[in-house]
């Protein structure tokens, strides 16, 4: 088994010190990045720690992006409520089927 690195002061330095980092993505892998953020966000244990508001921030900003007609601001503001889960397998999502 690999041994866990230990970043130091040094290496934190040196991430923070980095430009922005750009990404391209289509709208379908933004959806879902931006849906994983929001499952992971309402996690018991994922939740702690500082990193959970910034990917909160960064969901958020893709929401802004994704609501481009009011159905899919709901569907993406949905995401972010326990009560809107899907708890049970159905077919994937098609043209026409309510959301």
């Amino acid at each position: 088994m690999m041994e866990r690195p230990l970043l130091t002061s040094m290496d934190i330095a040196a991430l923070q010190s980095l430009p922005p980092i750009q990404l391209n993505l289509d709208a379908a892998t933004a959806f879902m990045l931006m849906a994983t953020i929001q499952l992971a966000s309402r996690h018991p244990v994922a939740n702690q720690g500082p990193t959970v508001g910034k990917m909160c921030e960064l969901a958020r900003q893709i929401q802004g992006h994704l609501s481009v007609t009011q159905n899919w601001a709901a569907l993406c503001e949905a995401g972010w409520d326990p009560a809107c889960d899907v708890t049970t397998k159905g077919p994937p999502l098609s043209e026409g089927r309510p959301v």
